[in-house]
């Protein structure tokens, strides 16, 4: 009897031990479930800020692009303005060849025209030569006479074709001088227009700069959000370890979901630094256009 009442007692002993035990276990797949839900969620939050990251970054990527197709438009346009340029500076090289053709054809004329007088002043002087030859005899006045008339009608003839060259001279060079004037007028008219399109270029260049630095300061601030948020599910990391330090098993399946949890942690910091390194190169392909830029206006300029 004694044997049967000390064995309904262990067994009673049993059987509580082992409904504490259950209920143990109860607690236990509870407080795991809870935590699983709390891992679950931390999960949902990363995959939400990773997503919202990528598309800062692809939205940041898409400007880049967008500015280095209107950097290389912008590139031909002034490829095509410095073409118009010389095209206009040769027009200018050939007017100035045609004002010193004319004034070498002027001083030409005008040597003639010296030359001519030269001839007059001689005539002169062998008509007053003949005259003087006149008091002499009168054979020689009658020779004299007639020498004197052909004189006079050379030096007539010979005035007539300077007149006839200096009209003929100052007529040409006057139209030389009036579409040198009308050449100069347009490559004027043509540079203004020039100056006006690299004005405009120019304020493009600038808008499409400020829209640029518009998404980098936006992918900047997308940067700094998703490493507040790791620095946040960090701190809830650190919680959840020490919350799961209670039991060994807990234990376990906690560092299971902690090694996850740091894996993902990882890919996440890799996509930060892969991100800051694109924007570090956008940023330096950026300063690299506008030294470029300075020296291209610099060079077009003087």
């Amino acid at each position: 009897m004694n044997e049967l009442v000390t064995a309904e007692s262990a067994l009673l002993e049993q059987k509580q031990e082992a409904e504490e035990a259950k209920t143990k276990v109860q607690e236990l797949e509870e407080h795991l479930t809870t935590e699983r839900t709390r891992v679950q969620e931390l999960q949902g939050q990363l995959s939400i800020q990773k997503n919202n990251f990528m598309t800062a970054l692809e939205e940041s990527s898409g400007a880049h692009n967008t500015l280095v197709e209107e950097n290389a438009r912008q590139q031909s346009k002034l490829k095509k303005l410095n073409s118009a340029l010389n095209h206009s500076e040769e027009e200018r090289t050939s007017a100035l060849l045609r004002s010193e053709q004319l004034e070498k054809s002027l001083s030409e004329s005008r040597d003639q025209l010296q030359h001519s007088r030269a001839t007059a002043e001689s005539a002169l002087h062998s008509r007053a030569t003949a005259e003087s030859a006149l008091l002499h005899s009168e054979e020689e006045r009658t020779s004299a006479l007639l020498r004197c008339e052909e004189l006079e009608m050379l030096l007539n003839e010979s005035r007539d074709q300077l007149h006839h060259s200096r009209a003929t001279a100052e007529s040409a060079l006057l139209q030389q001088k009036q579409a040198a004037d009308e050449a100069k007028t347009k490559l004027e008219e043509h540079l203004t227009t020039e100056r006006t399109r690299v004005q405009e270029l120019q304020e493009e260049l600038s808008i499409q700069k400020n829209n640029f630095m518009t998404a980098l300061e936006k992918s900047s601030r997308a940067y700094n959000t998703l490493v507040e948020e790791h620095a946040h599910q960090q701190r809830k990391l650190e919680e959840l370890n020490s919350a799961l330090n209670h039991s060994e098993e807990e234990r376990t399946s906690a560092l299971l979901r902690c090694e996850q949890l740091e894996k993902s942690r990882n890919e996440s910091q890799d996509q930060l630094h892969n991100s800051q390194a694109i924007m570090e190169t956008l940023q330096e392909e950026l300063d690299k256009k506008k030294k470029k830029k300075r020296r291209r206006w610099f060079k077009w300029w003087h």
